[in-house]
C-alpha cells in the first residue's frame, strides 16, 4: 500500500509525467506568449517613433509658417 505522503506528492502536476500532447500544448502556449510580448513591444516602439516624427514635423511646419507670416508683416 502507498503511503499517504507518496499519494499526496503524486497528485501534484510536477511529479507526474506529461503525455506528448500535453508537452506540445505547453510549449505552444509558451511560444505564443513570447511572440505576443515581442510584437507588443515592437508595436509600442513603432508607435512612439511615429509620434516623435509627427511631433517634430509639426514643429518644423509651424516654424516655417511663423517665419513666412513674420516676413509678410514686415513689408
Amino acid at each position: 500500500m502507498i503511503e499517504k505522503r507518496q499519494l499526496f506528492l503524486r497528485s501534484y502536476q510536477f511529479s507526474r509525467k506529461k503525455s506528448l500532447t500535453e508537452r506540445i500544448k505547453g510549449s505552444i502556449v509558451r511560444v505564443k506568449k513570447v511572440v505576443w510580448l515581442r510584437l507588443r513591444s515592437v508595436r509600442r516602439f513603432v508607435l512612439s517613433r511615429f509620434k516623435c516624427a509627427f511631433y517634430y514635423r509639426r514643429i518644423r511646419v509651424s516654424r516655417l509658417l511663423n517665419r513666412k507670416s513674420g516676413e509678410s508683416k514686415r513689408r
